[in-house]
């Protein structure tokens, strides 16, 4: 009788401490994009302080206005492909936010030399193509597809 109170004793503790903890498929897409969202918004605040003047005659809210954010799943079909594929989409979104990043950085000294600001821009835009590139193309033609407005279901 005592194993098997032990046994039912080590269950339950099993079941309730070592739980699946880990976070669900849309809880890692929203946290993710949760990153892009602040690291967007951020490069958009540090590129007005540099730039509003030149960009926007000074105008700081309509300088952070359009360069802004974008939500990157804009549509449910493009969501539910990001959930289906949750660790290769996450894994997008956190090379796309480490390239903002990156951009952040290199514009954070206000370079006024087009040279030094085409070297920022330059490297973004190679950042972030590799993060394209590295994006498996089962979830390209997917994103895709739901672009041109087919529906999609996860069959894995």
């Amino acid at each position: 009788m005592a194993k098997r109170t032990y046994a039912f004793l080590f269950l339950l503790f099993f079941v309730f401490a070592c739980g699946d903890d880990a976070p669900s498929a849309k809880e890692e897409i929203d946290s993710s994009l949760a990153d892009l969202e602040e690291s967007s918004e951020e490069y958009s605040k540090e590129f007005c302080v540099c730039y509003a003047d030149i960009t926007n005659n000074g105008d700081m809210n309509q300088c952070i206005m359009e360069q802004g954010t974008t939500n990157p799943l804009p549509t449910a079909c493009e969501r539910d492909v990001a959930e289906c594929y949750a660790e290769d989409y996450t894994v997008f979104i956190r090379c796309a936010t480490n390239a903002i990043d990156e951009f952040r950085r290199c514009i954070s000294s206000c370079p006024t030399s087009s040279s030094q600001i085409d070297s920022c821009v330059n490297t973004l835009n190679m950042r972030q193509s590799t993060c394209d590139k590295n994006l498996p193309a089962d979830v390209k033609i997917h994103m895709d597809a739901c672009t041109s407005g087919q529906k999609f279901t996860c069959d894995n």
